[in-house]
């Protein structure tokens, strides 16, 4: 490492032990207003441009992470009608708000995405 850099800092972090890294697709953050939840993530799921899906099958035409994350949430939470996935957010749509019911079932779809050994 060369001086001036900080390259070094973020080298240390990927060697972190097992049980000091963050899990898989925390959540940073959730907000609900009306039928409409925010959640916000630790990784990126697309690129800067976001991409809506109104509907399970809008999402199974497409073969890209975000329509696969939508796929999921449309068959795991009920009554949803809208998702839309840009960069590290996920912004949901619900018909008649979010019960703790939904916004954990969502919660779940959006951590388990990215664990992919158990």
């Amino acid at each position: 490492m060369s001086a001036g850099t900080d390259t070094g800092v973020l080298a240390d972090a990927c060697y972190l032990t097992p049980d000091l890294r963050p899990p898989a697709g925390h959540l940073e953050s959730l907000g609900v207003v009306g039928d409409v939840a925010v959640f916000d993530t630790d990784r990126s799921i697309t690129g800067q441009d976001g991409i809506g899906f109104a509907s399970a099958g809008d999402a199974a035409d497409m073969a890209s992470f975000p329509a696969r994350l939508a796929a999921r949430l449309f068959e795991t939470v009920s009554g949803l009608d809208h998702a839309f996935v840009a960069s590290s957010q996920v912004v949901l749509r619900r018909s008649g708000g979010w019960d703790e019911s939904a916004r954990s079932a969502a919660e779940a779809a959006i951590a388990e995405f990215f664990v992919f050994y158990r």
